[in-house]
């Protein structure tokens, strides 16, 4: 039991170690390759352009492989606690980072929907500022921004859980065409989306809690697998299928003349 505590806690945290070394690795390329390059250049790479060409080639071979690797722990980690069999190939791989940029275009769209009313309001209340205005008024307005920025937030966090669904639906059927896995998405997490935002908020205790590390083994995987399980019961709100139709036959005796 213990095993399989730790390797869900490994493959829960695969995809963040990866991309921690991916942003790492681009910093300190970037840093020595643009910034200070006093480092480099006291092993006399810039005095080669041949040196100086391999060098460059090596880190974004190194930084594509990073990318690709992150993208990799990402999907293996959505496969693994969705409980789909899917194999992954490079094909699939590729149609997994193009989606991911189809599902940031998304959230960015997405966020600049909500929040515009908010920050219309705040830019008004600016313009009032600048004009003049009494300050029970200013007190009133700022107060209607603040609650508007809330309801803001909420619905956003609400919307982008489709793209949870979206996310489960592309390892279940990785083949299908982007339209049609935003079309199926959209059936599926019709109803669901508040639902499944609150059982997020639900579980955020627990990943607090796990900043005790120890708890972390035990908690942050079983937060992943209970959003999964939340998206099958209700894509499958039937899983088992139970035959309850069964052949009834009579038995009459004969009837004797009396």
């Amino acid at each position: 039991m213990t095993k399989t505590y730790l390797k869900n806690f490994i493959i829960y945290l695969s995809d963040y170690l990866s991309f921690a070394l991916f942003l790492s690795t681009v910093f300190f390329v970037l840093y020595f390759l643009l910034f200070d390059t006093s480092y480099l250049a006291s092993y006399g790479v810039f005095e080669n352009e041949l040196i100086l060409g391999i060098v460059c080639a090596a880190s974004s071979i190194e930084i594509c492989g990073l990318f690709l690797g992150y993208n990799y722990f990402k999907l293996n980690k959505m496969i693994y606690f969705s409980q789909v069999e899917t194999s992954i190939n490079l094909s699939i791989l590729s149609r997994f980072i193009y989606l991911r940029i189809i599902s940031g275009l998304i959230r960015i769209i997405s966020l600049l929907l909500f929040f515009s009313p908010f920050l219309l309001s705040l830019s008004g209340i600016a313009m009032l500022t600048e004009n003049g205005i009494s300050e029970n008024v200013f007190y009133v307005l700022f107060g209607g921004c603040v609650c508007l920025f809330v309801v803001s937030a909420l619905s956003y966090f609400v919307f982008i859980q489709k793209l949870t669904f979206l996310n489960y639906d592309f390892v279940k059927t990785p083949y299908m065409s982007f339209k049609m896995l935003i079309k199926l998405s959209d059936e599926n997490s019709d109803g669901n989306l508040f639902q499944l935002f609150k059982l997020k908020i639900r579980n955020l205790p627990k990943k607090v809690i796990s900043l005790l590390i120890f708890p972390a083994i035990y908690y942050l995987p079983l937060c992943l697998y209970d959003v999964y399980d939340y998206i099958y019961e209700k894509e499958n709100p039937y899983p088992h299928k139970v035959n309850t139709e069964k052949t009834v036959v009579f038995y009459f005796e004969p009837v004797k003349g009396i």
